[in-house]
């Protein structure tokens, strides 16, 4: 990556910190940690959304060690439900598009379809968030091009598009978590 590219990626990897809606700073900071180890190849979560979502998890939980807080809804926030988190999986998503792309996941999106067209841009996308959920080992993804059209269209997030089409199609359906296996 280039200088600019890692700048840009971080970026990504703060907005979708800020876009998780976590109470602290602290939660949001081990948030976007989470996200960018996931791209790292010396870290221990490198490519493991789960290992990832659990690292977060404990990372939240370690912010909240007073008695009182056992009983505070921050809590009920790293409660976990199922495998992968869906906000984990929409940020793993929208950076690697940013890293794809070379720019912010909506900017280089709006950029790819300017300069090949919409239908080329789905398709370039849809093969690129195909590998990615493959390495992170989720490989149900049947009729995943008409979900990209609609992500195409839904430039400015398109990780939380895909992350909530798959959890409309897991076990336990839209319920925040993949429980794919």
């Amino acid at each position: 990556m280039t200088p600019e590219e890692l700048k840009n990626f971080e970026e990504a990897a703060q907005q979708e910190a800020e876009k998780a809606d976590l109470p602290t700073q602290e939660d949001r900071e081990a948030y976007k940690k989470a996200l960018i180890d996931l791209y790292n190849p010396n870290s221990s979560v490198y490519q493991d959304l789960q290992g990832a979502t659990d690292q977060l998890i404990e990372e939240i939980n370690e912010n909240y060690q007073s008695v009182l807080d056992k009983v505070t809804p921050e809590r009920v926030l790293a409660a976990k439900h199922g495998t992968i988190s869906v906000k984990v999986l929409a940020g793993a998503i929208n950076v690697g598009l940013v890293a794809v792309t070379g720019g912010a996941a909506g900017a280089g999106v709006k950029a790819l379809v300017l300069k090949v067209g919409v239908k080329k841009a789905a398709n370039t996308i849809s093969k690129k968030i195909i590998a990615t959920l493959f390495t992170f080992g989720i490989k149900k993804v049947s009729g995943i091009d008409t979900v990209i059209s609609s992500i195409v269209k839904n430039i400015l997030d398109p990780g939380t598009t895909m992350a909530k089409w798959l959890d409309s199609r897991d076990k336990i359906k839209n319920n925040g978590w993949l429980e794919w296996w």
